[in-house]
């Protein structure tokens, strides 16, 4: 099967020909960055990245659709749409009818969340960048889910400000991200559970545990009774088109819907553990801050949600992309300050190992049907006989 994919991915290397110029591109002037001490390479990165995320064509259903919802904003409801998609909607129709005004805001916000995020949490930020670029749920899945990709950013960048004790503004910008996704008060709820009970505490034996708890249910299949019951109680909260996938999932709970693979599972529970470790011992060295105990909890309790619901159709799973952020944050500091040049080597070579595997098994190089391309290709309205 990977074979085939392979040679699938070989055989159509076009449609991911964007992308990789792209990340060629960050490279190029990345090397520039560190070789003339200049961050503006940087910013002439990001730049060129949100003009080629906002000239994205309209390739696969999604986008069809929020063309649609665009075109119709004045019927939509905040029961079925989220307020923020329809307040762009109706600034941008007052200038154009053409989508893709709104497709540049999305885009230029995103990366700009994503970038202040990181440059908040860490001063590795050309490598956290690259970890964002490469990770196909983060960068990738901007492109075509462009609602819950920014309440992820904005999440994001609202964590990094609850880092830095900024309490109120965290608030602002966790409440700004319900308003552009519902799916982010699952998350915000979450994050200030975990703060609450654990705060920067960081319970390494705890956190294995809990770990290792939650993936013998996956493969018991328990998460799918605790899901069962969690929907018959939120239910009656539901905004009206969740209605339709809850209803779903109470009728078909026991049926893998389009989640995460038990391989694709696994391999981010491996991760988890190298990373919450290594984290661990960095803070024990007084080699990383103890603030970041923060995010080491929520990128495990992440991967514990993944283990216990993330093989139940989108509606679960995608929770699981609001907290693979962290990684982006974790990583470099494992690469750079951890001493054992094994360990580092051993890091790099499984997390691009991961993404590729991922990368190729799923998004950009998946194809659902044989006359259907796959959901994260890359067309370019402006340079279409390029890329």
């Amino acid at each position: 099967m990977i074979i085939d994919r392979l040679i699938y991915a070989i055989e159509h290397i076009d449609w991911g020909l964007g992308y990789i110029i792209t990340i060629l591109i960050f490279l190029i002037l990345s090397f520039f960055s560190e070789a003339y001490k200049n961050n503006k390479f940087i910013y002439i990165f990001l730049l060129y990245l949100i003009a080629f995320s906002s000239t994205r064509g309209i390739v696969n259903f999604d986008m069809e659709n929020y063309k649609e919802m665009y075109e119709n904003y004045k019927i939509l409801s905040i029961s079925e749409v989220e307020p923020g998609f329809i307040f762009l909607s109706w600034m941008f129709n007052h200038f154009t009818s053409s989508p893709y005004l709104l497709f540049s805001a999305y885009s230029l916000l995103n990366i700009l969340f994503v970038y202040l995020a990181i440059k908040n949490f860490t001063h590795y930020i050309k490598t956290s960048f690259f970890l964002f670029l490469t990770i196909p749920m983060l960068y990738l899945s901007s492109l075509i889910g462009i609602r819950q990709s920014l309440a992820e950013a904005i999440m994001f960048f609202a964590v990094s400000l609850f880092f830095r004790k900024k309490e109120l503004p965290f608030l602002f910008f966790g409440t700004l991200s319900i308003l552009f996704h519902y799916s982010a008060v699952v998350v915000f709820i979450i994050i200030c559970l975990i703060y609450f009970f654990l705060k920067d505490e960081v319970k390494l034996k705890f956190l294995f545990s809990i770990i290792t708890i939650s993936l013998v249910m996956h493969f018991w299949n328990i998460s799918g009774f605790l899901l069962e019951i969690l929907l018959k109680f939120l239910y009656p909260l539901f905004p009206g088109k969740y209605t339709i996938y809850a209803q779903l999932l109470l009728t078909e709970g026991k049926t893998a819907l389009r989640g995460f693979s038990i391989y694709t599972t696994l391999l981010f529970d491996i991760l988890t553990v190298f990373v919450l470790y290594y984290c661990y011992t960095l803070i024990r060295m007084r080699c990383l801050h103890k603030n970041y105990g923060l995010i080491i909890n929520l990128l495990v309790i992440g991967a514990v949600y993944m283990n216990l619901f993330g093989k139940f159709s989108d509606v679960t799973a995608r929770i699981f992309y609001y907290f693979i952020f962290y990684y982006i944050v974790l990583i470099p500091f494992i690469i750079y300050k951890i001493p054992k040049t094994q360990i580092k080597k051993a890091l790099i070579i499984y997390s691009i190992s991961l993404f590729l595997f991922i990368w190729l098994l799923s998004g950009v190089y998946k194809q659902l049907s044989p006359n259907e391309p796959p959901p994260l290709i890359y067309k370019n309205i402006l340079l279409k006989d390029i890329y």
